[in-house]
């Protein structure tokens, strides 16, 4: 299995738990089918391995360095390292997840996944894949904003 990652959005109350509570609450997560509304794990939103794909197609490169485009999915402060080698935790401030939000709700993805050179030689099931990422991420994104949550995101190393 490569790298993956998974965000949640949350309260400042959960958040000054500590990385230890972060860390329980990403596990408790990854052993949980449905995602949806109706569970306690409805602010967390799945990349998967798929993550270097979105990022490509936000900004054309996998590990983009600069701007905003830098925060949507690995971004933010890193707070440690956690679990497997490779894994840590990185938060994103309310500040910064207003400025994602922003920025995400500016793309348009029918535009990004089907132009981007670097995703039109990748099959069409994989290119849906990317666009549905996407598209979770623009409303995870509006709803932490409006909400005033923060962002943290939990990287699984390979």
């Amino acid at each position: 299995m490569g790298m993956s990652v998974t965000t949640w959005r949350l309260d400042e109350a959960e958040f000054i738990r500590g990385k230890d509570y972060l860390e329980s609450r990403f596990e408790a997560a990854q052993g949980e089918e449905e995602w949806g509304e109706e569970t306690d794990f409805s602010n967390f939103c799945e990349i998967g391995e798929l993550w270097d794909l979105v990022n490509v197609a936000i900004s054309g490169d996998p590990i983009p360095t600069q701007g905003v485009e830098s925060l949507v999915v690995l971004g933010g402060d890193m707070l440690g390292e956690v679990g497997e080698p490779g894994g840590l935790i990185t938060a994103l401030t309310r500040q910064e997840v207003a400025e994602v939000s922003h920025f995400l709700r500016g793309l348009s993805i029918d535009l990004i996944v089907t132009t981007g050179e670097r995703l039109s030689n990748l099959p069409d099931f994989v290119i849906s894949e990317v666009r549905q990422r996407l598209e979770d991420l623009q409303s995870f994104y509006a709803l932490a904003a409006q909400e005033g949550h923060l962002v943290v995101t939990r990287v699984y190393g390979p």
